[in-house]
């Protein structure tokens, strides 16, 4: 498990992670990042592929990875910084706040659109809490994406 390595790498969320959990954390000012309507599978919850102008994609330009060599999102499975950037990235995800392309997130107050991993870096800057809102199927299907929790550990999601 090398630093440089794109397939494997130590997330910081178990550094200094305590022995005992430390329970729930009152949600403040929260915003909703997204908002589902009906039939959001979990195997929708990540892109099963990289583009430039995605976040996954610029992650492997940053690290002189060509396009020919992303393999599949999976075998990168083991890797939080490419997980996170691919969470909710899938072109089936349609949220419901505001009108922006699938796969990306309008920042409120002032309207920029983004995809979701920097809207969640830019609120995390901020000091907002996120919840995710969904619909009936939420999370229902394949657990092979790792489901829910990963967002809840990556990104420090409030509540879904």
């Amino acid at each position: 498990m090398g630093e440089g390595s794109t397939y494997v790498k130590r997330p910081p969320f178990f550094d200094n992670m305590p022995d005992e959990p430390e329970g729930f954390k009152k949600i403040k000012d929260a915003r909703p990042l997204l908002f589902w309507g009906y039939g959001n599978y979990r195997s929708y919850f990540s892109s099963r592929f990289y583009s430039k102008r995605k976040s996954n994609g610029q992650y492997f330009m940053e690290h002189q990875i060509l396009p020919k060599d992303y393999n599949s999102y999976g075998s990168r499975r083991g890797n939080h910084e490419v997980m996170m950037r691919g969470t909710f990235a899938n072109i089936r995800i349609r949220n419901e706040i505001g009108q922006v392309p699938k796969g990306f997130y309008k920042v409120f107050p002032e309207g920029k659109v983004m995809t979701v991993y920097d809207a969640v870096v830019e609120y995390k800057k901020r000091g907002t809490d996120l919840v995710v809102i969904g619909g009936k199927e939420y999370g229902t299907g394949s657990s092979r994406d790792l489901g829910p929790q990963k967002v809840l550990n990556y990104w420090g999601l409030k509540q879904l």
